[in-house]
């Protein structure tokens, strides 16, 4: 890994790997639909999964809204290379 990767890297993990994330209702992005969940059965944590956004916003992994136009782009790109 690169210097640029480990820094970004770092960047990133601060937010998760943290004592506040074990607090209920942590935020884990920007918005509020990622928070940490009370302490619960398993069963409690399922249902709250279930709740998130099969396609999660960007901002759920720290990364700016044009996230999704790059990510978009490239796999048009790999469509076209594969047709």
């Amino acid at each position: 890994t690169d210097d640029w990767d480990r820094r970004t890297m770092n960047t990133l993990l601060k937010d998760y790997i943290c004592p506040e994330v074990l607090d209920d209702g942590y935020k884990l992005s920007s918005d509020d639909t990622y928070r940490s969940p009370p302490d619960g059965k398993l069963q409690d944590y399922l249902d709250i999964i279930r709740e998130w956004p099969i396609q999660p916003n960007p901002a759920a992994f720290g990364l700016h809204e044009n996230a999704d136009i790059t990510c978009a782009q490239n796999e048009v790109k790999v469509l076209f290379e594969t047709v």
